[in-house]
C-alpha cells in the first residue's frame, strides 16, 4: 500500500536537484575530454576571493579557515599571454559546510577564476545526487574575470555527508571534480537504519519493527508510509511500545511483508512524517525521514543477483548474468526467457543448463540514440509448480555522452 497513514496533517513532499547545461555558444574543436577528474598533479591552487559567508573553505593545504563575503586573500596570479587556452582555477576544491540540521537547506559558492588567455566556457556541470543542486552564475568568462558554483544542499540523510561535482569547460583542466561535505544533525533517530529482511520465504507473510525518536523531547511521529506498493507499514499503539519508566521511548513503526508478496527481490522507502522543533526556540515544522527497506521472497528457487543493473552510454553495450538455482538439489528447467527494457534499442537473453539445479541466464543489451533511466524486467518461465513464472527487474541508466573541450 503506497500512502500516507497520517495522525496528524501530512503533506508528501521531496526535494530534489540535479543541474545539466550544454554549451549554448560556438565551441572551437578539440579533443575528447574524459569524465574523468583532473590529474592530480597540479600546483598549489591560488588563494583569491572567498566562499559564501559563514562557509568553512578548505584550501589545498587541507587547512580551513571561516571566511565572509567582504574577506580579502592573496592576490590572483595574472593570467596567461593571450595565446594560451582557458584555464579555471579553483579557491578549494572542497566546501565544508560544518554542522547542518536535517531540516535545513544552505547555500555557499565555489568560487574560481580563469587564468588563462581565451574565453572559458562552463560546458556542463553535475553532481553525483539530487540532494546537491549546483548553478553557474554565468557560462563563459574572459581572461582574468571571476565566477562562481552556486551550491544548495540538501540533506537526505544524517551523519557525515560527502558529495562529488564534475565540471566540464572548454579549457585546462577539463574536467574538473568538487567537494562538498557536511555533518547533518539528525531531526529524528531512527533505528536500524536500514531495514533489511534478508531473505524470506516466498508465500509466507513476514514482520520487522524500526525505532522512531523525534529529537525534539517534545516531538511526535505523525504519518509513516512505505514507497513498494506490496509492503505496509503501521504505528504501533503506543500501549505495544516499549518504556522507560513511564515515557514511552519514541515510535515503534510495524512493516509487512505479506503472503502475496511477488517472487524476488523488493527494495523501497519506508518514510516517517515528524512534528517538532530543529532547534531551541524555533517554532515546529513537519519534516520527512526515510530509511531503506529491501529483502528477497525465494522460495524453491532463488536469483543471484536479483535485480538486472547497468550504466552505459548511447550506442554502448552491457552483459550481466544471473544465476539461477534450486536449493534442494532437485532439477528444474527453464521453459523460456525474455526481457524488455525502455531507452535499449536490443535486449536477448541467453539460457544456459550449467547442471540439473542450476541455470545460467545472460541479459546482453545496447543503448539507443537517447539518455535517461531505463526500466523493464526479465520474464522468466520455468517447470517449478507455484514458481513458473519469474519476473526480474531491470535497472539502469544511458548517461549522456561527455562533450570534448572547444
Amino acid at each position: 500500500m503506497v500512502g500516507w497513514l497520517c495522525l496528524a496533517g501530512c503533506e508528501d513532499g521531496s526535494q530534489s536537484g540535479t543541474m545539466e547545461m550544454a554549451e549554448r555558444e560556438r565551441r572551437a574543436p578539440s579533443q575528447e575530454e574524459s569524465m574523468e577528474p583532473a590529474d592530480e598533479t597540479r600546483a598549489p591552487e591560488p588563494q583569491f576571493g572567498v566562499e559564501a559567508g559563514g562557509t568553512r573553505s578548505v584550501d589545498s593545504t587541507g587547512e580551513g579557515a571561516e571566511v565572509g563575503m567582504e574577506s580579502g586573500g592573496a592576490a590572483p596570479p595574472a593570467p596567461s599571454s593571450a595565446s594560451s587556452p582557458a584555464a579555471i582555477e579553483f579557491v578549494s576544491r572542497t566546501l565544508d559546510f560544518g554542522t547542518v540540521l536535517e531540516t535545513e537547506s544552505p547555500t555557499a559558492a565555489f568560487r574560481f577564476r580563469n587564468v588563462g588567455g581565451a574565453t572559458l566556457r562552463i560546458k556542463k556541470v553535475s553532481a553525483t545526487c539530487g540532494c546537491t543542486a549546483v548553478t553557474p552564475d554565468r557560462l563563459a568568462f574572459e581572461p582574468g574575470e571571476s565566477g562562481e558554483l552556486e551550491v544548495t544542499f540538501t540533506p537526505t540523510a544524517p551523519g557525515d555527508q560527502k558529495k562529488l561535482v564534475t565540471v566540464l569547460t572548454n579549457g585546462r583542466p577539463a574536467s574538473v571534480r568538487l567537494e562538498v561535505v557536511a555533518d547533518v544533525k539528525a531531526f529524528a533517530v531512527i533505528e536500524p537504519r536500514i531495514m533489511d529482511f534478508g531473505t524470506v520465504r516466498f508465500g509466507r507473510a513476514h514482520r520487522a519493527t524500526v525505532q522512531v525518536t523525534p529529537s525534539d523531547p517534545e516531538g511526535e511521529v505523525v504519518g509513516v508510509r512505505v514507497t513498494n506498493e506490496h509492503l505496509t507499514a503501521r504505528l504501533l499503539p503506543r500501549s505495544a511500545e516499549p518504556t522507560i519508566g513511564d515515557a514511552p521511548v519514541g515510535r515503534t513503526v510495524e512493516v509487512l511483508v505479506p503472503a502475496t508478496m511477488p517472487w524476488g527481490g523488493f527494495h523501497g522507502f519506508l518514510e516517517f512524517a515528524v512534528l517538532g522543533r530543529p532547534s531551541e526556540g524555533v517554532e515546529r515544522v513537519r519534516h520527512v525521514s526515510k530509511i531503506r527497506v529491501r529483502g528477497q521472497a525465494f522460495g524453491e528457487l532463488s536469483a543471484e543477483p536479483d535485480t538486472v543493473r547497468y550504466g552505459i552510454r548511447p550506442g554502448e553495450s552491457f552483459e550481466r548474468r544471473i544465476r539461477l538455482w534450486r536449493p534442494s538439489g532437485s532439477g528444474f528447467e527453464v521453459i523460456e526467457a525474455t526481457a524488455s527494457a525502455s531507452r535499449l534499442s536490443s535486449l536477448e537473453v541467453a539460457v544456459t543448463q550449467v547442471s540439473a539445479s542450476e541455470v545460467l541466464l545472460v541479459v546482453h543489451g545496447v543503448a539507443g540514440d537517447g539518455y535517461g533511466s531505463s526500466r523493464g524486467e526479465l520474464v522468466v518461465s520455468t517447470s517449478v509448480p507455484g514458481e513458473e513464472r519469474l519476473r526480474v527487474p531491470i535497472v539502469g541508466v544511458i548517461r549522456e555522452r561527455p562533450v570534448g573541450p572547444g
